[in-house]
């Protein structure tokens, strides 16, 4: 049995990503080009690993969410927030 784990011990979770990914940053996926606004950082309800909640600036489409190691493993480069090209 699994114990349950406390809010701090959950916000400790998310803190490193809430550093490395702030909430309304840009970001580039790069094999695609598309750029992205962070919206925030979750938990998975399943694991409790932290994941980046995220959308495409120009605001059509869903919200995505990653897993905050993928997020940061290179595949995104945080990019300056100015009208996308």
């Amino acid at each position: 049995m699994n114990k349950r784990l406390t809010d701090g011990q959950l916000v400790a979770r998310c803190a490193d990503a809430w550093e490395m990914v702030p909430t309304t940053s840009w970001w580039t996926h790069k094999k695609t080009g598309n750029v992205y606004e962070a919206q925030g950082v979750a938990l998975t309800s399943d694991t409790l690993m932290p994941v980046v909640i995220y959308c495409n600036v120009k605001g059509n489409g869903p919200s995505f969410s990653r897993l905050a190691s993928e997020f940061l493993d290179g595949r995104f480069e945080r990019v300056d927030q100015k009208e996308p090209k």
